[in-house]
């Protein structure tokens, strides 16, 4: 069974290529999920009966963890009889609960795949459509009479082409803060070296005057940084994702949260340092540098409203533009095609949402794996330091714990490969050109603009 029918995709010739760059698939991952066995086991007249530790996870050949089982057959193992394993159980529990989760994630942008494919495919059929509609797109907007066709369609290439620009020029802005916040702490690292050769002597009436310059320099200079703050901690992450939906991935790093983060952290830590400073001059030289701070800041607040307004303007646009060449038989194709490429993008948006979500569990719960297996690898040998253990109940105990350390193995491999599976989709999101999933709807803006062509 190939890799990309062992993660559940449909083998499409857009997923072949990807299949080599996705690690081996696990060792007997299509066998089957192995379903726990209800062992019982008869000790001293008790009656020893297996239980899982929770609900079975899906994706994995073995499914489910087993509890370890109290000898008196009351049930598993607790703090009151077995500090030990009754942590392991306990922990083993919160394992599974935990995978059950990861694997909830991994479902949803296998679905979101799906779905993808499906409208990649369909592309290839629509987009031939729409060729063939260009000579009639042409005419409905032609003349007076095609001015509202014309408009429309002009309308909608022309708010795409504003939100990429908005982006662009976000991440120049962006790029200017960060030089002006450089300028700032270089500002104050150059006086606070000149500071500390040097030795004024001054009037009390000066330095009162001077400790009054300084407050009302330091309230100032708070202030201004308090602006730059609260604009790189506005949600940016959720402006990037709604573009995504609009116009794809390709310009979306221009919004880097990361970087936005450690330009907010660089700012708090400013407004902190201003506190201890009483240097005169080391805060005129920071006020001086401050300047160009506040601008860069009002600068990149701005670029980041002109992307919210391109992004009305485009939802809109777009709208209408379905609209217009859906109203004729003739054209209809061209809306379909339009409509199918926003539907698409708004897919690839959450597919991607959901791939970063799992990758955002996944190293937790591959730590809490290996937690749990350093634990329980030493269980067997204090089962059989036991004194007076019977024989027959520390053999169940260790073969349950060799039982749940090889589930622990293959839980570990698969995210693992459910991992690099995830790496491999998104490369496939960010792709263009022949074989990727826009390949067609990146045609959509060109066939527009050469049906529209002399209108």
């Amino acid at each position: 069974m190939s890799l990309i029918a062992q993660l559940g995709l449909r083998p499409t010739a857009r997923m072949n290529g990807a299949a080599d760059a996705i690690a081996a698939a696990l060792p007997g991952a299509d066998a089957g999920s192995r379903k726990a066995p209800q062992a019982q086991l008869e000790l001293g007249g008790a009656q020893i009966v297996e239980q899982t530790l929770g609900t079975p996870v899906t994706g994995p050949r073995i499914d489910t963890l087993m509890a370890l089982m109290a000898a008196d057959g009351s049930g598993p193992l607790n703090r009151s009889n077995s500090s030990l394993g009754g942590q392991l159980n306990r922990d083993g529990a919160a394992l599974q609960q935990r995978f059950a989760g990861l694997s909830g994630l991994e479902r949803q942008w296998r679905g979101h795949l799906d779905a993808v494919q499906k409208l990649a495919d369909q592309s290839a059929v629509d987009v031939k459509t729409m060729e063939q509609q260009g000579g009639a797109v042409g005419q409905r907007s032609t003349g007076r009479p095609g001015d509202y066709v014309r408009n429309k369609s002009e309308a909608y290439v022309k708010a795409e082409a504003a939100v990429r620009n908005a982006l662009r020029e976000f991440g120049v802005r962006e790029a200017a803060l960060r030089k002006a916040v450089s300028a700032l702490d270089e500002a104050e690292l150059r006086k606070q070296v000149a500071a500390q050769g040097r030795v004024v002597e001054k009037a009390k009436a000066d330095v009162e005057a001077e400790k009054k310059r300084i407050e009302v320099m330091k309230n100032r200079l708070k202030g201004v940084l308090g602006v730059a703050i609260k604009v790189v901690k506005q949600d940016w992450k959720a402006v990037a994702e709604e573009a995504a939906k609009f116009i794809g991935g390709q310009l979306i790093d221009e919004i880097s949260t990361s970087r936005l983060a450690e330009l907010k952290a660089q700012l708090e830590q400013a407004t902190a340092r201003l506190h201890s400073l009483e240097d005169l001059a080391m805060l005129q030289a920071i006020e001086t540098a401050s300047l160009g701070l506040e601008e860069a800041a009002g600068a990149l607040d701005d670029a980041g409203k002109d992307i919210r307004d391109a992004l009305v303007e485009l939802r809109l646009a777009r709208k209408t533009a379905v609209e217009a060449l859906g109203e004729s038989g003739r054209t209809r194709g061209a809306a379909r095609m339009i409509e199918q490429r926003g539907k698409m993008l708004d897919r690839m948006a959450q597919m991607r949402e959901a791939i970063q979500a799992y990758l955002a569990e996944s190293p937790a719960v591959a730590d809490l794996i290996r937690k749990l297996d350093s634990m329980t690898s030493s269980y067997p040998g204090f089962v059989n330091k036991t004194p007076g253990i019977d024989p027959a109940y520390a053999k169940s105990l260790v073969d349950t714990v060799a039982r749940n350390r090889e589930a622990l193995a293959v839980w570990g491999l698969w995210i693992q490969h459910e991992e690099n599976s995830c790496r491999t989709a998104l490369g496939m999101l960010d792709a263009r050109g022949p074989g990727s999933f826009m390949e067609h709807f990146d045609r959509v803006e060109e066939l527009l603009q050469d049906a529209l062509a002399g209108r």
